[in-house]
């Protein structure tokens, strides 16, 4: 089961999320959406478990 919440942190949507089997959390993390000035996107998504860390960063631009 994915379970997941939203909110506004200082100008960023963050998304906390977890993921359970048979009621426990196996893994966790958040993403964190901004928007700069010149109207890219920026994805910071962190993702943790008891074996592993990841932290990944997006930028998307809209095509031209």
């Amino acid at each position: 089961i994915r379970v997941a919440s939203t909110h506004w942190n200082n100008g960023k949507l963050v998304t906390e999320w977890k993921m359970e089997r048979n009621g426990v959390t196996f893994m966790h993390g958040a993403d964190t959406r901004s928007l700069t000035t010149d109207g890219r996107q920026i994805l910071e998504r962190v993702i943790e478990s008891p074996r592993h860390k990841a932290t990944v960063r997006l930028v998307l631009e809209r095509a031209k």
